[in-house]
């Protein structure tokens, strides 16, 4: 018991040790008991190298076998699994040389796709339509700036406000020429029965305590009376009347 759990710890700090095969030939279960050991069991459970159980024959069963890494049914098949056969691992190698192989060619398919797209892009055919798109762009921002622009807005104000005031002075001169025409009407109405249009004619205008005289029935005998002429105003008396009934033709 105690040269088990010493070889294997003294493997552990050995440089080198791939694996520890744990055997010996069968016996009796006394000659085993050593390997029912908790001393045995708690080695082989903290050995940091894997260990195969091969005690005795295939029918022989310890703790050991439990806690090692791996069991075999005999020291030579312990041998056997610690030592792999040299055409299986040919094999394997062949194996993972093929996959390998596979890898590789997938990857530089790929890549050589990748190459064929990349040389067929534009970007290498016509490099100059990358920053094309850009001043395509930046003519844009530039267009919707200017168009935005406060200048812009103000001219634009300016312009509006200018029409507007063409239109109110449009609109001005023809209220204007519509009042002008209209005043012109009524001053000829006014023109034409005007009393001092009819005084230049000849006629003269009568008038008693600043009354209209139309009547000879107006005034009696000795009343006093103006008369408007176009030039001069007369003082006169009524020194008799004469009551005449004039017609049309008469005038």
């Amino acid at each position: 018991k105690d040269d088990i759990v010493r070889n294997i710890i003294k493997a552990n700090k050995t440089p080198g040790i791939d694996v520890i095969i744990l055997g010996r030939g069968g016996g009796s279960i006394e000659d085993l008991w050593c390997l029912n050991e908790e001393e045995v069991a708690r080695a082989i459970f903290n050995s940091k190298i894997p260990i195969i159980s091969a005690v005795g024959h295939e029918t022989d069963i310890t703790i050991a076998d439990f806690v090692s890494d791996l069991r075999a049914p005999t020291p030579t098949g312990a041998a056997e699994l610690a030592v792999p056969n040299k055409v299986d691992l040919l094999r394997l190698l062949e194996q993972r040389k093929d996959y390998l192989n596979q890898i590789i060619s997938s990857r530089l398919n790929l890549h050589y796709q990748n190459l064929r797209k990349l040389r067929s892009s534009y970007v290498f055919i016509s490099p100059h339509r990358i920053y094309e798109q850009h001043y395509l762009k930046l003519d844009r921002l530039y267009a919707n700036l200017d168009k935005h622009s406060p200048k812009n807005y103000l001219t634009h104000l300016q312009e509006s406000l200018n029409s507007k005031i063409n239109r109110l002075n449009y609109a001005f001169e023809r209220v204007y020429t519509s009042l002008n025409n209209s005043f012109s009407q009524l001053i000829n109405k006014l023109e034409l029965v005007n009393p001092l249009n009819v005084i230049n004619k000849g006629y003269a205008l009568v008038k008693k305590d600043d009354k209209a005289v139309t009547s000879v029935n107006d005034v009696i005998i000795n009343d006093k009376i103006s008369l408007y002429l176009k030039d001069g105003n007369l003082e006169c008396e009524v020194l008799s009347k004469e009551v005449k009934d004039y017609d049309r033709k008469d005038i």
